[in-house]
C-alpha cells in the first residue's frame, strides 16, 4: 500500500535549504483512495460492524 518512501527530509525557504537523514525512521506516503478502499474492505468483513446507507430528507438549523 505504500506508494513512495523517503529516508531524507528537506526544509526550504527563501534563504536556506536543509536536508537531514530520518533514520531510523522513514517517511511513507500512501494514496488516500487505496487507503480508504483497503480500510472499507476490512470494515465490511468485520462481524461487529453494520454498514448503513441512507438519504438525508431534511436539515433543521433551529437553535433552541
Amino acid at each position: 500500500m505504500v506508494f513512495k518512501e523517503w529516508e531524507f527530509a528537506e526544509f526550504k525557504d527563501s534563504s536556506s535549504y536543509n536536508t537531514f537523514l530520518l533514520k531510523p525512521y522513514k517517511y511513507k506516503m500512501i494514496k488516500s483512495d487505496q487507503f480508504y478502499l483497503h480500510i472499507r474492505n476490512k470494515i465490511l468483513k468485520a462481524s461487529n460492524f453494520k454498514y448503513l446507507n441512507s438519504n438525508i430528507n431534511e436539515i433543521d438549523e433551529k437553535i433552541e
